[in-house]
């Protein structure tokens, strides 16, 4: 887990790369879940079409899957926030479906519960990724140019006007103009261009970007919140913020309906 940036872009971006980690953690429990579903899926559908006796082996693989995801939920909401939610009306049913021997549609019903909790984390971890990309590999320290010296500084004393030293492999840690140099910089991670840009004298130059070759003097005009891949962080991060509101909402709807539903 990285430590926290030197050079901020910005306080709504602060405990991202722990909350990466959290999300890793998730994937890799909704990973093992989901393939246990499937499989149990698929023995209860050859059992259905083909040996009934199939249909019992699927069992275990939704009571796995029930205890350990949809039951909690269930009891998280009921119990602790006092409320009859999804999870309370997917437990019952799970139930009852395996009491009365519905197998097949037990474990139907559990895969897909899966497969919804799957592409929700999917949508959630390429938001934070974006945002992880963009904003997390900035370096700690940067060489700056002061009276014919290069000394080597904490990113975060960056001041605007400074001349600063970037080489080839290095990140660009802030938006500004060559003064010195032509390199090839490989700018996607912004723009989508697939090929590396040439830029010279003159030339503007992005944090986030890469110097695939060459090596550059550049005046910094724009540092930390200011630039531009820091800006394009806060969009993303404000549709995240959207999605999830979304999200919520959506939420409340479906638990509003679980006491019409559970009638």
């Amino acid at each position: 887990v990285k430590p926290p940036l030197p050079f901020s872009p910005g306080a709504e971006v602060a405990g991202l790369i722990n909350e990466e980690t959290d999300i890793v953690k998730v994937e890799q429990t909704l990973d093992r879940h989901f393939k246990i579903a499937s499989v149990s899926l698929a023995v209860t559908t050859v059992g259905a079409l083909f040996y009934s006796p199939l249909l019992v082996l699927g069992v275990p693989g939704i009571v796995y899957t029930a205890v350990t995801l949809v039951f909690p939920d269930a009891y998280h909401t009921l119990v602790k926030k006092g409320q009859v939610g999804v999870g309370l009306v997917d437990s019952i049913a799970i139930v009852g479906m395996l009491a009365t021997g519905n197998f097949f549609i037990a474990t139907a019903a559990t895969w897909l519960i899966m497969l919804s909790l799957k592409i929700l984390h999917k949508t959630e971890d390429h938001s934070l990724k974006q945002l992880v990309n963009i904003l997390g590999d900035q370096s700690r320290s940067v060489w700056v140019y002061k009276e014919g010296v290069e000394v080597e500084i904490p990113l975060a004393n960056l001041q605007v006007k400074d001349v600063i030293i970037v080489n080839t492999g290095e990140t660009v840690p802030v938006d500004g103009a060559i003064v010195h140099g032509v390199v090839s910089v490989d700018q996607h991670i912004l723009t989508g261009e697939a090929q590396p840009v040439e830029k010279g004298v003159g030339d503007t130059v992005f944090a986030s970007t890469v110097v695939l070759s060459g090596r550059m003097q550049v005046v910094v005009e724009r540092a930390g919140a200011a630039t531009v891949a820091a800006q394009i962080g806060k969009i993303l991060h404000n549709t995240a913020d959207y999605r999830s509101s979304v999200q919520a909402r959506g939420q409340a709807i479906a638990d509003k309906a679980a006491w019409p539903t559970l009638l």
